[in-house]
């Protein structure tokens, strides 16, 4: 089970998936932020220590590949996670090759979500301890 000070960004602009994945993942121990949008978003991170991003893909303005971009400016080490209902090979490739940690096809299976989450709250704890140790040597 996860430390509650494990953080997750949820970014859908579809407010019940939000609750839905924010209710799942709170019942797991994560602390959760939400955000209906991109900028949204990176207001959080600018704010908050985010260790995970989960984001849909298919948003209006910016997409969620897009705002995947954006985090790794605003930190390249963060996992995001990126999901959508419209499972297609090639948006997966794309989203891979472009850092995505993981990607989520909706409706989400509860366990697999919950497993993909707690596997990129595991390499972000891997990241910030290399980095601790970097920064005392």
């Amino acid at each position: 089970m996860p430390e509650n000070h494990n953080s997750i960004l949820v970014v859908d602009d579809d407010p019940y998936v939000l609750e839905s994945i924010s209710t799942l993942l709170r019942a797991f121990g994560f602390t959760v932020l939400t955000g209906s949008n991109a900028g949204e978003a990176i207001q959080t991170l600018q704010r908050e220590k985010i260790n995970v991003v989960l984001t849909d893909i298919k948003m209006p303005v910016v997409t969620g590949v897009e705002l995947l971009g954006m985090v790794h400016k605003f930190d390249p080490q963060v996992p995001v996670i990126l999901m959508t209902a419209y499972a297609e090979l090639e948006v997966a490739v794309d989203a891979i090759k472009n850092g995505a940690f993981d990607f989520i096809t909706k409706p989400y299976n509860a366990d697999y979500l919950v497993h993909t989450i707690e596997k990129a709250v595991k390499y972000a704890d891997l990241i910030q301890m290399e980095r601790d140790y970097k920064k005392d040597l």
